[in-house]
């Protein structure tokens, strides 16, 4: 067992934790309030404390909920979110499948955990830079702003998830996210374009094109500078068409 020996803010400790624990009840009885601390029994999850408290308690590394993001991780991009199996995950983690569940209620909400380094709000990245800064000067990418390349840039280091988010999220609430992905760059292209002759579908197709470029970039990475060149390529080859 862990122990919090801290006699004095013990009560506001526990009082946090039963509040969170509205939103984790099977882990509620695990919790055992004693005259020299909080003492909590090795499964209850620290991501319960973290989310109260802020930080893990002292001397105490979260080991078991990295290896359980690890293997999920891998999980999930060889098997996409249908086949991918909680118990699966936890032999890749080499740990009893049920400690998975004193972390994340389900396997959605372990998707959840996975795929938040690649959430982005695209339609607002996509406008973030362009009230102070040229839309063609001073960044790696031809046409990006500098919120638009540091987003992308931050995609190439997480690739994998990236590439579950958009090729293997089927069956989940993120199963349409490329077409949304898609929408959010063509609603940009319409705006921003100089060529207003331009018809509709053809932007569309310069949207879906681009994007299916950016995936092909995540599956054949040969490392972030190759990356940054390749996509400055094809951001060019398509903007500069429509007049960007």
């Amino acid at each position: 067992m862990f122990c919090y020996p801290d006699a004095v803010n013990a009560p506001d400790v526990v009082r946090r934790f039963w509040r969170d624990l509205e939103l984790v009840p099977e882990v509620a009885d695990m919790i055992v309030d004693c005259s020299v601390g909080v003492v909590v029994k090795t499964f209850v999850p620290h991501k319960v404390y973290y989310h109260v408290i802020g930080e893990y308690p002292a001397g105490i590394h979260d080991e078991q909920g990295e290896k359980i993001l690890v293997a999920a991780l891998d999980e999930f991009y060889d098997k996409g979110y249908k086949l991918a199996a909680m118990r699966s995950i936890a032999a890749k983690a080499q740990i009893p499948t049920g400690l998975i569940y004193s972390y994340y209620k389900n396997k959605a909400d372990l998707f959840d955990a996975i795929l938040r380094p690649v959430l982005y709000d695209w339609e607002r990245v996509l406008t973030a830079g362009e009230k102070n800064e040229s839309r063609h000067l001073g960044t790696e990418i031809y046409g990006l702003s500098k919120a638009e390349t540091e987003c992308l840039l931050n995609l190439f280091d997480h690739r994998k998830e990236f590439i579950i988010l958009i090729d293997k999220s089927g069956g989940t609430k993120y199963e349409c996210e490329k077409e949304r992905f898609v929408k959010d760059i063509e609603a940009h292209l319409l705006e921003h374009r100089d060529d207003t002759t331009a018809d509709a579908v053809f932007i569309h197709i310069i949207a879906n094109n681009f994007v299916d470029g950016l995936m092909q970039i995540m599956y054949h990475y040969k490392g972030k500078e190759w990356a940054i060149m390749i996509l400055h390529k094809l951001s060019k080859m398509y903007l500069s068409g429509i007049g960007l």
